[in-house]
């Protein structure tokens, strides 16, 4: 009976710890990207939220889009060019904090402005620039689906193997996160309108990426994707073309990452132009510019 006892207490105490380890180990990808910013951590905690708190809040709290709650600072730091675009805006209907409400001091435009500095040095630079284009596909009948294709205007790379001696080696474990809401379709202002508000609306504001290996023997690569707490390993094959270096891949089935709800979203207001169908296949094609130059 003691022995009993003994197991079973042994058996509740590993469950706890199990559990326990889980909780902590759960993560946020977009802590976790920008995790490393400390000057940028501290500024928004002692400076930016404070101001966040007072001016803008009281609006953003209820915004039904989590990618325009400032409230943390992964979001913050995901949409510090917006931020700064909309407070410096001179159009009545784009400036925030609005005509109507209090009004930005100039020391507190400043605060924005080295917010957006101190982020903006975990950008990727030009020199090994990453591009991504996706492309989804509309109307009934596979062999009658047209494609429409997009990319995303703010992208932020991060390389862990700086001391790399070659470009492959360099990428290994490179982790990248994108802003969702810089969704681009083109010169279509509707279009991204549509996308930003009835489609990405539903996810997280990032979309946060991890090459988890690269293969050039065989000219293969792996990506984790994560959208929405939901983490996914994308196949791509990989390709020299000229300067560049080029992943193809494709995201088989997009309501994996629970796109239901943005797709429903998505219908509503585009469903006649689609003919009532949305594929849910996704073909994504990146690019790394000036490889060849890599030292």
């Amino acid at each position: 009976m003691k022995n009993g006892r003994v197991i079973f207490l042994m058996s509740s105490l590993s469950m706890y710890l199990l559990f326990l380890g889980l909780s902590c180990t759960k993560e946020n990808v977009e802590e976790k990207y920008f995790a490393g910013s400390d000057d940028a951590v501290v500024h928004y905690n002692t400076k930016l939220k404070q101001i966040l708190t007072q001016k803008c809040f009281s609006c953003h709290n209820y915004h039904s889009s989590s990618a325009s709650k400032y409230d943390t600072y992964a979001k913050a730091a995901g949409n510090a060019n917006e931020m700064v675009r909309r407070i410096s805006s001179s159009n009545p209907n784009e400036v925030m904090p609005v005509p109507s409400a209090n009004r930005l001091t100039e020391d507190e435009k400043q605060a924005f402005y080295q917010f957006l500095e101190m982020v903006e040095g975990k950008k990727q630079s030009a020199t090994y620039k990453v591009s991504l284009l996706w492309t989804a596909f509309k109307f009934p009948g596979f062999s009658d689906r047209v494609g429409v294709s997009g990319t995303f205007d703010e992208i932020f790379i991060l390389y862990k193997n700086t001391t790399a001696d070659n470009i492959y080696d360099y990428l290994q474990d490179a982790e990248i996160l994108i802003n969702s809401s810089s969704v681009n379709i083109g010169n279509d202002a509707l279009k991204n309108t549509n996308l930003q508000n009835h489609f990405f609306k539903y996810f997280t504001p990032t979309i946060y990426c991890k090459v988890i290996d690269v293969n050039p023997s065989q000219g293969k690569a792996m990506v984790k994707i994560t959208m929405n707490g939901i983490s996914e390993q994308i196949h791509f094959t990989m390709k020299e073309n000229s300067e560049d270096l080029i992943f193809t891949g494709k995201i088989e089935d997009i309501n994996s990452f629970q796109a239901v709800g943005a797709l429903n979203a998505l219908q509503a207001v585009c469903g006649v132009h689609h003919r009532n169908k949305v594929w849910a296949d996704i073909i994504l094609k990146a690019e790394i510019k000036n490889f060849k130059k890599f030292k």
